[in-house]
C-alpha cells in the first residue's frame, strides 16, 4: 500500500490503521484460527513503502514475536498488491483484515469484522511516542547539545568497528568493503557484499586492468550476447569486450548474485550502481584509502578536507552515464555517483574510515579535523529510520521543529542513535523505555 504523510486520511484502510495504532499495551485479540494475541506494542506507523506498521511486538499463543504488521480491508489485497513478491514484506508477523477470502495466507491473520463497532478513529496521536511530550519541554539549545553528543557517540562507535576491521583485514580491504556496501544502500547491500566476497576470492592482488571484467562478470548482470533484443546497439561493442576480458580471467564458479529491483528508480538500477563503483575504483586505482589520505595531507582545515574528498568522489562517468540498463538509454547523461551518493559515502565510509585510521596512527589532530568535517556536513533528512524517529520522538505538533533542528548530519545521526537504542530496541513500547522513566525523574531544562 502506498504511504504518504496523509496516509491516515487518504487510504481506504485508514480506519483500520487508526484502530491498530490506538491499541493499548495488553490488548487481547484472537487470530482467525483461535490463537490468543496479546499486544505489547502495535509497532510504528510506516510512512514509506512497505508494511503498515514496523517493529511490532505481540504474543501469539504465549510466544513473543517481533516483526511487521500489514493491514488490508480484504485478505485478497495481499496478492493484488503483490506483497508475496516483495522482500520488504518478509518480516510480516500479522495480517490484519476485515474481509477474508477463499485464498488464505500462511500468515497469522486477525479478522476484525466482529469488533468493527468498537473502532474509534478520531485521532492517531498514539502513533507517536510519549517522549514527544518530553522533547517539547526541552529548549532548542539543550536538545541540540543532547543530539550532538549522541551523534558523535554514534560516529565514534562506527569508527571503532572500522578500526577493528583495519587491524584484521588491512586499510585498503576495509575501505573497499565499505565502498561496496555504500553502493548497495539501501536495497542491494547483500548483493554488493556477495560481489565483494566473490571478487576478493578471485582477485586478491586487486589487478586494476582486470577489475572491470571481474566485477561485471561476477555480478551476474551481463546479458547473453546471443539475445540481441536485450542489448542496446550502442552497448554491444562494450558488452562484447567485457565478455572477452572476463573469459580470460574467469577461473571459478560462484553462487549467483541476487539483485533487488523493486522500488528503485532507473538511475539506481543495479547496472548503473555497478558501473559507478567500477568507474570510481578505476579513478582510485583500487586504493580508496590512499586517495583519501592524500586529501587529508593537503587539507589545512575541515572545510578544505570536505572539499577535497567531495572532489575525489565526483566527476565519475562511464558508458552507463547515458543508460538505465543494458537495454534502455536515458534521454540525457545522469551522474553515476550523484550528490546524495557522495554524501552517503562521506558520512558512512570516508570520514569514519579516516577517523579510525587517525586513531590507530595516534594522530589526534587529524582525528579532530576529520570529526569536525563530519559534524559540519548538511544533509536532507530523508533517511527512513530518521523519518520514523521524527514521528516517534517529536509527535505531530513538533514536526517543523524537528526539521529545523535536523539540518546537520550530527543531529540527524544523534536522533537515529537515540531511536535505535531506545525506541527500536523496545519495539516502540514506551512503557518499557529507559529514557522515558529516567527523564521523568529529573528536572528538564525549559524553553
Amino acid at each position: 500500500m502506498p504511504k504518504s504523510d496523509a496516509s491516515f486520511v487518504a487510504e481506504p484502510e485508514c480506519d483500520l490503521q487508526y484502530y491498530w495504532a490506538s491499541l493499548d499495551h495488553g490488548t487481547q485479540l484472537s487470530t482467525r484460527d483461535g490463537a490468543r494475541i496479546v499486544i505489547e506494542s502495535p509497532g510504528l506507523l510506516n510512512r514509506s513503502a512497505g508494511p503498515d506498521f514496523l517493529n511490532a511486538r505481540v504474543r501469539i499463543g504465549g510466544e513473543c514475536v517481533v516483526g511487521d504488521i500489514e493491514i488490508h480491508q480484504r485478505e485478497a489485497d495481499w496478492y493484488a498488491h503483490q506483497h508475496h513478491l516483495d522482500p520488504r514484506y518478509q518480516h510480516v508477523i500479522l495480517h490484519v483484515i476485515q474481509e477474508s477470502s477463499t485464498r488464505r495466507l500462511r500468515l497469522e491473520t486477525v479478522l476484525l469484522d466482529d469488533c468493527s463497532g468498537d473502532l474509534e478513529f478520531s485521532t492517531h496521536e498514539s502513533a507517536y511516542g510519549r517522549c514527544s511530550d518530553l522533547m517539547e519541554r526541552v529548549s532548542d539549545d539543550a536538545l541540540l547539545e543532547i543530539l550532538k553528543e549522541s551523534g558523535i557517540e554514534r560516529f565514534k562507535l562506527k569508527a571503532e568497528k572500522i578500526a577493528f576491521s583495519i587491524l584484521k583485514f588491512g586499510g585498503e580491504v576495509t575501505a573497499l568493503q565499505l565502498l561496496f556496501d555504500a553502493f548497495g544502500f539501501k536495497n542491494n547491500r547483500k548483493a554488493f557484499r556477495a560481489l565483494f566476497n566473490h571478487w576478493q576470492t578471485c582477485s586478491p592482488d586487486f589487478d586494476l586492468d582486470a577489475m572491470p571484467a571481474w566485477l561485471w562478470g561476477l555480478s551476474d548482470l551481463l546479458p547473453d550476447t546471443a539475445l540481441p533484443t536485450e542489448i542496446h546497439p550502442e552497448l554491444r561493442p562494450f558488452l562484447k569486450q567485457i565478455w572477452e576480458d572476463y573469459a580470460k580471467c574467469r577461473s571459478m564458479v560462484f553462487p549467483p548474485v541476487l539483485w533487488e529491483r523493486a522500488g528503485s528508480r532507473p538511475a539506481n538500477s543495479p547496472e548503473r550502481r555497478v558501473a559507478g563503483l567500477i568507474a570510481l575504483l578505476q579513478k582510485y586505482r583500487n586504493a580508496p584509502l590512499t586517495v583519501w589520505l592524500g586529501c587529508v595531507e593537503k587539507s589545512e582545515s575541515s572545510h578544505a578536507l570536505l572539499e577535497n574528498l567531495t572532489e575525489s568522489l565526483s566527476g565519475v562517468s562511464s558508458v552507463f552515464s547515458t543508460f538505465w540498463n543494458w537495454k534502455k538509454k536515458s534521454e540525457k547523461a545522469v551522474s553515476l555517483v550523484g550528490a546524495s551518493r557522495v554524501n552517503d559515502i562521506l558520512v558512512n565510509v570516508a570520514l569514519p574510515l579516516l577517523y579510525a585510521h587517525a586513531l590507530l596512527a595516534r594522530n589526534s589532530s587529524t582525528a579532530q579535523n576529520v570529526l569536525e568535517a563530519w559534524c559540519s556536513l548538511k544533509m536532507k533528512p530523508d533517511n527512513r529510520i530518521l523519518k520514523q524517529a521524527f514521528q516517534m520522538c517529536f509527535g505531530p505538533v513538533q514536526q517543523h521543529r524537528a526539521e529545523r533542528l535536523m539540518k546537520s548530519i550530527v543531529t540527524q545521526q544523534g536522533l537515529i542513535h537515540l531511536f535505535l537504542n531506545f525506541c527500536e530496541i523496545n519495539c516502540s513500547d514506551c512503557r518499557s523505555c529507559r529514557m522515558i522513566h529516567s527523564a521523568s525523574e529529573v528536572d528538564l531544562p525549559n524553553h
